[in-house]
């Protein structure tokens, strides 16, 4: 306790003294200032004649005032005259009533009076010239000087700066618009749940409209298909909903390998870390889709696939490149291999069989202004659902990079939760090369560990690497805070290290100032963990500096069912054609 309160008590005291200096010497200098303009400024008004006068006249008073004779016997010499100067004897008396000389004295009484007034604003005026000089130097002084690296700025001056240089975008994230024409760069939007993350995609999106562009959603929730779903014009793609496209794997292969690549969608390359089960699922389907390429029935497909006997399943697979996964020495294999593709290929046996089906490969080229696809599943659809949303998301992002170049074009994939899918083959290719053909990635991420999870670390940070355009909200991850941290970036600084010595005697109090650089975070982990709702960091492509903001919450209202359900009948038909393939083939 004494130990803080005579240090407490060294260190008030030597601040204090040291203002009292720094105000005596401000006074000091104000004060010598208007001594300097008073005088100046009466040798200028005067001339040598009044002031000559002047002096007499106080010499006079002083005479008559401090002599104890008779006044009127009082005398001095005079030395003034216009004409130049002959001193005389004359009454002290004469010159206290002298008309002339009482004129010209009131005359400089007045002209002092003007001049002391001025010369004390003059003083005042370099008083407070000298305090605002101080504290701006001082302020200079304990300033963070940049040396290299990035910063963070305000909202206001990242518009301003974006805007003088002509590269501000028409998208705006609520008052800060994004960089010109680099939506093709990608958009993600990391953060936890309730953060802002939702209503940061309900910000960009009615712009989205607004331009016409083309858009493709994935909505795990319904909450995109109530709020931007418009009968008759947008499609939807969800076998449980009566407002579906019918769709059908054939529509999407063109060319043989286009069996290939929708295989690969379907089954993930890596099942549970072993890459073998992957690739043999993919072999098989692809077999079987080119297989059955005329006959285009997915209850069939569906059959051999997961319901029919071993030995239908080998004898079907017969002739083709999936053969060496049939052999019936193998039947303990050939069953793992058949559970990875029952466990990917559930979503197939809801697909109603049509002689129209809806290709996304065609959608991507028709180019159809202003009109959105939407891939839903509801919660409870998720697990059979996932692989055919995946397949279609991958399909959509082949289809627009087997187009044309074209920068100018612009389709949209838009994803709310991009780890809520399987691993998608052409999302990393996609994410590099699709800017060519005008594909824009908006794409959201609660943290890294989702991504990781479904990707591996190399590929997932590949994969983030690739969108330019980040809004960090708040995280609470300690490890995907650190790496939002480190993607923010650090800066040089050069800053001033205050030290204060003080000691019993004065001679040893003191302030020393050295200069010290260091490379610092911009932003903190801890920074990003405690963002309050709404509160986000943006990084905009380039050299941009970093920029913090706070979004208002947008209320969009709903103009569409989130979900409208396949009536009984429609399932019991589903469930017949599928059930009645089996009971053929067993007869």
């Amino acid at each position: 306790m004494l130990n803080f309160y005579t240090r407490g008590g060294q260190l008030a005291l030597h601040t204090l003294h040291m203002f009292k200096q720094i105000c005596m010497a401000t006074f000091l200098v104000s004060f010598c200032v208007g001594l300097g303009v008073f005088a100046l400024l009466f040798f200028i008004k005067t001339t040598s004649y009044q002031r000559c006068l002047y002096k007499e006249h106080l010499h006079a008073e002083f005479m008559v005032n401090m002599s104890q004779n008779d006044p009127t016997r009082i005398t001095q010499e005079f030395a003034c005259g216009q004409g130049g100067r002959i001193p005389r004897n004359v009454r002290s008396l004469d010159v206290l009533k002298n008309p002339h000389i009482l004129k010209h004295m009131a005359y400089v009484d007045k002209t002092c009076w003007q001049i002391l007034n001025q010369s004390l604003w003059g003083a005042l005026f370099i008083f407070v010239l000298l305090l605002a000089f101080f504290i701006y130097r001082g302020y200079i002084t304990s300033k963070k000087k940049l040396e290299r690296g990035s910063q963070i700025v305000s909202a206001k001056r990242l518009k301003k700066n974006l805007q003088k240089t002509d590269q501000a975008s028409d998208l705006y994230l609520d008052h800060l618009p994004l960089a010109q024409d680099k939506e093709t760069s990608h958009i993600l939007i990391t953060g936890t749940t309730s953060a802002g993350k939702t209503n940061c995609f309900h910000t960009l999106m009615p712009q989205i409209r607004n331009r016409l562009n083309r858009a493709l959603i994935v909505d795990m929730t319904g909450n995109f298909v109530s709020k931007y779903y418009r009968e008759g014009q947008d499609l939807l793609l969800n076998p449980f909903d009566q407002r579906t496209e019918h769709w059908s794997p054939w529509a999407e292969c063109l060319t043989e390998t286009h069996y290939d690549t929708l295989g690969a969608s379907i089954i993930p390359e890596t099942i549970k870390g072993d890459e073998f089960w992957g690739q043999a699922g993919k072999v098989l389907l692809s077999a079987a889709l080119n297989k059955l390429k005329d006959e285009r029935n997915i209850q069939h497909l569906y059959h051999i696939l997961v319901r029919s006997p071993l030995k239908e399943f080998e004898k079907f697979f017969e002739g083709t490149d999936a053969v060496s996964y049939t052999h019936a020495e193998g039947e303990k294999m050939t069953l793992s291999v058949r559970a990875t593709l029952t466990n990917h290929i559930q979503g197939f046996k809801f697909l109603r069989p049509t002689s129209n089906a809806f290709s996304l490969r065609e959608w991507v080229k028709n180019e159809k202004e202003d009109q959105w696809l939407f891939l839903t599943a509801r919660p409870d659809q998720r697990a059979s659902l996932i692989p055919l949303i995946s397949a279609w998301l991958d399909t959509a992002i082949n289809a627009l990079m087997a187009c044309s170049q074209d920068e100018d074009r612009r389709l949209w994939f838009i994803i709310d939760e991009l780890p809520s899918l399987q691993e998608l083959p052409s999302l990393t290719t996609g994410t590099a090369e699709v800017r060519k053909y005008g594909g824009c990635i908006l794409a959201g991420v609660q943290n890294d560990p989702q991504l990781l999870e479904t990707y591996g670390h190399h590929q997932a940070h590949a994969i983030l690497d690739l969108f330019n355009t980040k809004i960090f909200f708040r995280n609470t991850d300690s490890y995907s805070t650190e790496r939002i941290s480190k993607n923010l970036g650090e800066a040089e600084i050069t800053e001033q290290i205050e030290t204060l010595s003080y000691g019993a005697h004065n001679i040893r109090d003191g302030v020393s100032l050295s200069p010290r650089t260091h490379i610092t975070s911009l932003v903190l982990p801890t920074e990003i963990a405690n963002l309050q709702n709404l509160e986000a960091f943006v990084k905009l492509p380039g050299s941009h500096p970093i920029c913090k903001i706070k979004m208002t919450y947008k209320n969009i209202p709903s103009i569409a069912l989130d979900f409208k359900p396949l009536s009984e009948t429609h399932l019991l038909k589903l469930r017949l054609m599928n059930e009645g393939i089996g009971l053929r083939d067993e007869q």
